[in-house]
């Protein structure tokens, strides 16, 4: 969503105010409500959109996240046998579609960081897992043998790809570092799971102003 559709509105409320997004992907209308000071909520039923937009609309230490990156890494080199058993949601469908999205040895060096991340937990963790999204979630140069994952219209167009994996991440992490910018956060952040068709558990009166931009 362009920013500048929604500045209006966010610049027509008041500090403090509550700003919802109920279809907020990746979270533009609730940073800048954020950065505005105001109380935003937002939801969406994509778990990778909650994930961003609750990263992007919280303060986080950046010297914190960028040394639980270089420790994620570390880890990651301790590693030395890799098991798709060691990640609980690596069932056989799975396995079988990662196999044909992904070639050696960008694979295991996925795991690698997938069972890192497991253990990280809070903002920090989830920052990470941002960071580690970009490296799949990309128009062309990615970790998969696919373009156009970000269009929703994968293909594959290759049998392998030099990736490196573990120093694009950290270039990711800096780049997620970047963007962070917790000193222009002033407001408030609740980011959930849902369906926009059912906001029953919001109270009538509760909500200043709505802003979203609907999936075409």
């Amino acid at each position: 969503m362009a920013p500048e559709l929604v500045l209006g509105e966010v610049g027509r409320l008041d500090p403090g105010q509550t700003l919802l997004d109920p279809m907020c992907g990746s979270g533009t209308v609730l940073r800048l409500g954020v950065i505005a000071g105001l109380r935003v909520l937002g939801r969406d039923i994509d778990p990778l959109s909650v994930l961003m937009a609750s990263v992007w609309t919280t303060k986080l230490d950046r010297s914190r996240y960028l040394h639980d990156a270089h420790a994620l890494l570390e880890r990651c080199g301790n590693l030395r046998k890799v098991s798709f058993s060691r990640l609980k949601w690596m069932d056989e469908e799975t396995q079988a579609f990662v196999r044909f999205w992904f070639a050696e040895p960008q694979l295991t060096d996925l795991c690698r960081l997938s069972i890192a991340l497991s253990a990280a937990n809070g903002p920090t963790g989830n920052a990470l897992r941002v960071a580690f999204s970009r490296l799949i979630i990309t128009k062309d140069r990615g970790a998969s043998l696919a373009r156009d994952i970000s269009h929703s219209r994968p293909h594959k167009t290759r049998e392998t790809v030099n990736f490196p994996v573990n120093a694009e991440f950290m270039k990711s992490v800096r780049e997620v570092s970047e963007r962070l910018r917790p000193e222009s956060i002033r407001g408030t952040s609740h980011v959930s799971t849902g369906d926009s068709r059912d906001l029953s558990d919001l109270r009538t009166g509760t909500v200043d102003s709505v802003v979203t931009s609907p999936p075409t």
